[in-house]
């Protein structure tokens, strides 16, 4: 006869991240991780972060005997939260390193950036503001300075 699994421990009706399976794609590895860092367990959720740079995503299917690519945006996803465990755990050079990489991807929400509170550790570092200039996000100005000439 065919096997059963056991069943999967659940609290009221959500599922407890950690007992679930690995994930099998970006999109799944990207949703866990989220929950993850949503319990303070930055260790975990980068680590999951981290596989879905390598899990099949969304993206395109290349060749027919590979599974499809990560999506841009998933990558994206990716980079920016690993950036932010990297930030928790006091990791800011890697964290810049992880923010830098969702910056050339194309992640362009600099208002997000400056007011996520899990980037504050690295908000903290000389070199943050520059990042974020370096990819167009310059430092909005007051509104007097609008009508400075």
């Amino acid at each position: 006869m065919g096997s059963r699994r056991p069943p999967v421990p659940c609290r009221g009706r959500r599922l407890v991240p950690h007992a679930l399976s690995r994930p099998d794609t970006a999109a799944a590895a990207i949703a866990q991780g989220i929950e993850l860092c949503r319990e303070k367990k930055y260790d975990a959720a980068q680590g999951l972060f981290e596989a879905a740079l390598e899990l099949p995503g969304t993206g395109t299917k290349r060749f027919r005997n590979k599974p499809p690519q990560i999506s841009n945006s998933e990558r994206i996803a990716a980079l920016y939260n690993i950036a932010c465990c990297q930030g928790q755990l006091g990791n800011i050079q890697n964290g810049m390193i992880a923010l830098a990489g969702a910056l050339e991807s194309g992640y362009a929400e600099f208002d997000q950036m400056r007011n996520d509170p899990d980037l504050a550790p690295l908000r903290e570092s000389p070199k943050f503001e520059g990042l974020l200039q370096r990819f167009g996000g310059a430092q909005p100005k007051g509104f007097l300075e609008r009508f400075k000439r």
